[in-house]
């Protein structure tokens, strides 16, 4: 009764093997072995079968086994589940061995080998740079940079200087300072110029909207607008520090016939600089490294106190931090550019993590030299803990990434108990609690 509880194939436990499927015969095989005390259990991608409360209910009791003193031989294509389950680890690739050692580190080693497996004509994978104006022919005569509105902070939308060619109808709407605007015109075009480091622009979301093509200093960008639900979307473009010329135009048909535009800000980003102090890439693991196309360089890493700006390498639950990552691009990269960190235990398992993209930040793929600035709170419990790193080229649809580079221990630190009371779990998420009686 208890191997067919834990099988939990309902009635055909009494049918012959012959007419299960290969799920239910690894459920029914896992299910006999978990209730025979093995002293070596090898288990073979049987976590991969069955639904999500069965995974769970294996894997508590691999551990419990193991606990117990029994040996485990884990086959699995699972990342995660052999950083959290096992010790050691065995890599292979058509009966060669590649490495054997930590598990974390024989994870580490294959993931970078399957990322860099495509990249031996990388420029073919990813995709080229587009780089054009909007304004067509026809329009040649516009010269940008004498002809358009300068746009200092926010952007004003009721300024009707802002657009160019097509119809954009003003909305006005009681959250919004300045009007909204939309067109259905397949020639619409509005454009300005502005002097900062980055462009924030922000449009209409829902199941019609057109794309929209962004053009800065002739370097076209395209914002996916189509989504099932309604809302805003704001895009953030990285760029040099400057004076820039930013035109924007509803793109395909195809997808929706609406496109609104719900303005934006300019943003000069001075309190953060482009190069990175020396020596800040101290923690470099041995085993992993670093590794990539070589098409970029991270230069420095730096874990900050978010109040103070120092450098830190202790820090307290609760604490804001902000992670700071430079790099150079050396040749040419894109169409576009991500950088992203992940925060792991000792055991290279990943609790955390973000990307540029996660963000909505478009980095100009012709700049040479990049500063990124993540902040957010530490929420781990006390403990030693390691930040990977990563400079990655992707292509347009995001379906493509090629390390550039990516260090694996880019640094080292350590967290403490805080102001809170001792957190039992890996990650402490703030929330509202409530609770009644009677």
């Amino acid at each position: 009764d208890d191997i067919a509880a834990f099988a939990d194939i309902g009635e055909f436990i009494d049918q012959p093997v012959k007419f299960y499927s290969s799920g239910m015969v690894v459920r029914l095989a896992f299910a006999v072995q978990a209730h025979v005390s093995p002293d070596i259990l090898i288990v073979d991608e049987a976590l991969a079968v069955g639904d999500i409360a069965f995974q769970h209910k294996c894997t508590r009791h691999i551990k419990k086994l193991i606990d117990n003193g029994t040996t485990l031989l884990f086959v699995s294509h699972s990342t995660s589940s052999i950083k959290s389950l096992c010790s050691r680890g065995l890599w292979l690739d058509s009966g060669q061995m590649h490495y054997y050692g930590s598990a974390g580190v024989a994870v580490e080693k294959y993931l970078a080998f399957m990322r860099m497996s495509g990249s031996s004509n990388p420029d073919s994978a990813i995709g080229a740079i587009t780089s054009d104006y909007v304004i067509k022919p026809s329009s040649s005569r516009l010269d940008p940079r004498q002809s358009l509105l300068m746009v200092e902070s926010e952007i004003d939308l009721a300024d009707e200087r802002l657009f160019i060619r097509g119809n954009w109808q003003p909305y006005y709407l009681s959250q919004f300072e300045f009007p909204v605007r939309c067109t259905t015109s397949v020639e619409a075009l509005a454009g300005f110029r502005c002097k900062g480091s980055e462009v924030c622009l922000i449009f209409g979301e829902g199941p019609l909207m057109r794309p929209a093509v962004i053009n800065i200093d002739g370097m076209i960008y395209n914002v996916r607008l189509e989504s099932a639900r309604e809302g805003l979307k704001t895009s953030r473009f990285c760029v040099p520090t400057g004076e820039h010329v930013v035109l924007v135009s509803p793109g395909d048909t195809s997808l929706g016939n609406q496109f609104f535009w719900y303005g934006g800000r300019i943003y000069s980003n001075v309190d953060m600089p482009i190069l990175s102090k020396k020596n800040s890439l101290g923690h470099i693991d041995d085993e992993v490294g670093r590794y990539g196309s070589q098409k970029g360089r991270i230069t420095g890493v730096e874990l900050l106190d978010y109040v103070t700006g120092l450098p830190i390498s202790e820090v307290y639950q609760g604490q804001a931090v902000r992670l700071r990552i430079f790099a150079e691009r050396l040749c040419d990269a894109g169409p576009r550019l991500e950088f992203s960190f992940i925060v792991r235990n000792r055991n290279r398992v990943d609790l955390f993590g973000a990307t540029t993209i996660d963000h909505d930040i478009r980095l100009d793929p012709h700049a040479t030299r990049f500063a990124v600035e993540f902040a957010f709170d530490v929420r781990l419990t006390p403990g030693s803990y390691s930040i990977l790193v990563a400079f990655v080229e992707c292509s347009e649809d995001l379906t493509k990434r090629i390390p550039m580079d990516q260090i694996d221990i880019a640094l080292v630190f350590s967290v403490s108990v805080g102001s809170k009371s001792q957190i039992w779990y890996i990650f402490y998420q703030p929330m509202v609690c409530k609770a009644f009686a009677e």
